[in-house]
């Protein structure tokens, strides 16, 4: 008698995997198909999962980019122009407790944001403030390098809280309040040293 062939995976993406997704975005803003296919194993990619997938994430940067840009116009046009090196970003600063928690509704759940994304957006802000008040952002492809510098700075340890398949079939806010160590969340961009200006370079 032949034996019947493995299950595939699921191919229909749920509610679940897209708030999966973005508490991954915290770590990736820019994750190729070969970490989406490790971060969700119970999923049989194919092309139609594999570009919402794209697409989710897409969406992610947009916002991203969105808040940072505002952030950075706002600066220009309300105080003298000023040092890169103070404009900061703090993890109660409005656009991380009101607009970020709105927009990624599982960060609900976490005390704080991760501090590399914190310390991203921070750079990101200042790249888009710098072209700005350097009368360069209406050139052509102007954000490219900015996207280019926020890509390099994706941390691709994503915590195994998060990557775990233990969450197939289980609400993610109690995987994440079971398994979460919030101590590694609360690191503070201004007191690592790793955060370094010279990422915020956009030339």
């Amino acid at each position: 008698m032949a034996q019947k062939s493995p299950v595939q995976g699921a191919t229909v993406l749920t509610v679940e995997h897209l708030r999966k997704s973005k508490l991954i975005f915290l770590w990736l803003r820019y994750p190729v198909r070969r970490e989406l296919e490790t971060f969700f194993p119970e999923i049989h990619f194919n092309s139609k999962s594999i570009e919402q997938m794209r697409k989710w994430f897409s969406n992610f940067r947009e916002f991203f980019y969105i808040q940072a840009e505002k952030i950075a116009r706002q600066i220009g046009c309300t105080v003298p122009l000023i040092s890169v090196d103070e404009i900061l970003i703090h993890t109660d600063s409005s656009v991380m407790s009101v607009d970020f928690r709105k927009f990624f509704d599982p960060l609900t759940i976490l005390e704080e944001f991760p501090a590399w994304f914190i310390a991203s957006f921070q750079c990101c802000v200042r790249a888009f403030y710098e072209v700005i008040t350097s009368d360069r952002d209406g050139q052509d492809g102007w954000k490219k390098p900015i996207y280019k510098m926020v890509a390099n700075r994706d941390d691709h340890n994503v915590p195994d809280w998060i990557v775990n398949s233990s969450c197939v079939g289980r609400n993610l806010t109690e995987i994440v309040s079971l398994e979460t160590n919030m101590s590694v969340l609360s690191v503070s961009p201004a007191d690592d040293s790793n955060f370094s200006t010279t990422y915020c370079s956009v030339m």
